[in-house]
């Protein structure tokens, strides 16, 4: 299950982060014409910057989260039906005479 949470960690982090540069860009060409609005665009890039990263932040937690939830309810659900076969078996050969 380690190398499981651990490829779910690095998957869903790859795909957020290559969504949060792209994201970044587009502030970038934002921020640009923000100037023309007597605004200074380094601080609006950082205040912007700062809460587009506190939402990957947030955004990674949730999903990382409902991902091994999922992968660890197929697994209990795979394990417990390897259980009723063992028991099956087990009962079955007991039956017999």
């Amino acid at each position: 299950m380690r190398d499981a949470e651990k490829a779910i960690l690095l998957q869903t982090l790859d795909m957020l982060w290559m969504d949060h540069l792209e994201s970044m860009e587009h502030l970038r060409d934002s921020v640009r014409l923000r100037a023309y609005g007597q605004r200074d665009p380094l601080i609006e890039y950082k205040n912007e910057g700062h809460r587009e990263f506190q939402q990957l932040l947030k955004a990674y937690e949730t999903m990382v989260a409902q991902t091994i939830f999922r992968v660890g309810a197929v697994t209990d659900k795979g394990q417990s039906l390897d259980r009723s076969a063992k028991r099956s078996a087990i009962f079955s050969d007991k039956r017999r005479p």
